[in-house]
């Protein structure tokens, strides 16, 4: 099975939240879903890993999954971080907003 989870193609400065309020919604449902991709990944390395038999085996596939375990969650921390700020800063000064809202793609 493949880890590597699919990534979609789109700005993360596309549908920025319009207040901070928003921004935490945003930050707290990013930051979720990256937590539950590793979680997932995690999951099926050591349903993988039991079943094999084989401690070398086993060993494999949790190494297969180390770099999902380690970088979605620090993904999903600079994405809430992010999200959050954009929303404060959007809420400081629409202008920004308007301005981001013209130049990315909205989905």
């Amino acid at each position: 099975m493949d880890y590597t989870m699919k990534l979609k193609s789109i700005s993360l400065y596309s549908n920025q939240p319009e207040n901070l309020n928003e921004g935490i919604k945003t930050a707290y449902e990013s930051f979720g879903r990256n937590m539950s991709n590793a979680r997932e990944a995690v999951l099926v390395a050591s349903s993988k890993a039991g079943d094999s038999g084989s401690a070398q085996i086993a060993a494999k596939e949790l190494a297969k999954v180390a770099p999902v375990m380690i970088m979605r969650p620090i993904i999903g921390t600079t994405e809430a971080i992010s999200k959050t700020l954009l929303g404060g800063i959007n809420a400081l000064n629409p202008e920004e907003r308007k301005k981001a809202e013209e130049k990315y793609k909205k989905v």
